[in-house]
């Protein structure tokens, strides 16, 4: 999704990687309006990954299907 430079956001999170999505998920909670600068994967280790077991609550999943969550 592309960046509104005209548009105000309650938080800005720089990086993509598991703090920066746990940040997000705890803002989005919140109801607040939040954008994520980072590329376009967020995190390549995250997306390698053959098995998660213990990230933000989803237990037994890829990294793959963690990026698409």
């Amino acid at each position: 999704m592309a960046l509104n430079e005209k548009a105000l956001y309650d938080i800005a999170i720089i990086g993509c990687g598991p703090a920066g999505l746990s940040a997000a998920v705890n803002a989005a909670i919140r109801k607040k309006d939040l954008v994520i600068l980072g590329s376009e994967f967020c995190s390549p280790k995250l997306h390698r990954a053959p098995h998660i077991n213990n990230y933000l609550g989803l237990p037994n999943v890829s990294g793959e299907q963690l990026r698409q969550a």
